[in-house]
């Protein structure tokens, strides 16, 4: 029997203890809904108005000029449609100078 077989039967064997362990593993790790869920909110409402068309993501970033993906930074998740479009790099500097 293959590794991975083996690894099939016994999660098939023991769904329920696996299920506790991914249960345990997201509280631990600190799943993002768990963990923030205005964040999480406001990350969905802005995804969902960038699919939905209503916000035209740019591909620079507007505060070093790099062409690159975006992210949106908000100050404060309880407005999720109030962030700016900044790079990764952008990004991590502000989250270190908050």
């Amino acid at each position: 029997m293959h590794k991975s077989e083996y690894v099939r039967s016994y999660r098939e064997r023991n769904a329920e203890k696996e299920r506790q362990r991914h249960r345990l593993k997201r509280e631990r790790l600190g799943c993002a809904k768990v963990r923030d869920p205005a964040k999480e909110k406001a990350r969905h409402a802005v995804r969902n108005a960038v699919q939905a068309g209503k916000i035209i993501k740019p591909t620079e970033c507007p505060s070093c000029g790099v062409a690159a993906v975006l992210h949106a930074h908000h100050k404060d998740y309880s407005k999720p449609m109030v962030f700016t479009w900044i790079c990764a790099t952008c990004h991590g500097k502000e989250h270190r100078n908050d």
